[in-house]
């Protein structure tokens, strides 16, 4: 506590979640990892909670990720809200501050310009999104419209190659891996 508030001392934390919407990234200590990933499990909204070979079967296993990876179950995310009564909310919860919050807050999008603060109510978000889809009905549409476009093109494409397309399409000289490549 300080000044009345809790905040995550991160360095003497066994755990902790960066989030975004349906995906959060854990870090966690090398002999806390199981533990983790067992609590994960038993959580009711999450789908599935990944460890190393998890996260190589989704292609998400960039060094940069946390040690686990949750998934929210449909239609659920994840907020990042470690307090459990508003009174102790850190100074920063009820403002847009990217640089202090642990992951993404769309309840930022519901903004009080009156009072400049937003309400401590995640339920006000109603869809989620970043959940990896199962299901052909769970693709979204990538949409090109150029009349001096002149490729070849698939009907479909994965999400992974949506990037290096359009920097192909824009003359970008940018860098992806080679299974994100464009073909």
């Amino acid at each position: 506590m300080i000044d009345g508030q809790e905040y995550i001392d991160f360095e003497k934390t066994k755990a902790f979640a960066m989030v975004d919407h349906q995906i959060a990234h854990i870090f966690v200590e090398s002999d806390f990892i199981h533990q983790a990933q067992e609590l994960l499990e038993e959580t009711e909204d999450v789908e599935e909670a990944l460890n190393e070979e998890g996260k190589r079967q989704w292609h998400i296993n960039h060094p940069l990720s946390g040690e686990l990876v949750a998934i929210a179950k449909t239609n659920r995310w994840f907020a990042y809200y470690w307090w459990n009564d508003p009174c102790f909310a850190p100074d920063f919860a009820r403002t847009v501050d990217i640089h202090r919050k642990p992951g993404y807050d769309p309840v930022e999008l519901f903004f009080d310009p009156e009072t400049k603060t937003i309400p401590l109510k995640p339920d006000l978000i109603k869809e989620a999104h970043g959940y990896p889809h199962k299901e052909d009905a769970q693709k979204a549409a990538f949409v090109l419209s150029y009349e001096e476009l002149d490729i070849p093109f698939p009907s479909e494409i994965h999400c992974r190659k949506v990037a290096p397309t359009i920097a192909t399409l824009l003359d970008i000289n940018a860098h992806f891996d080679a299974e994100s490549s464009l073909k």
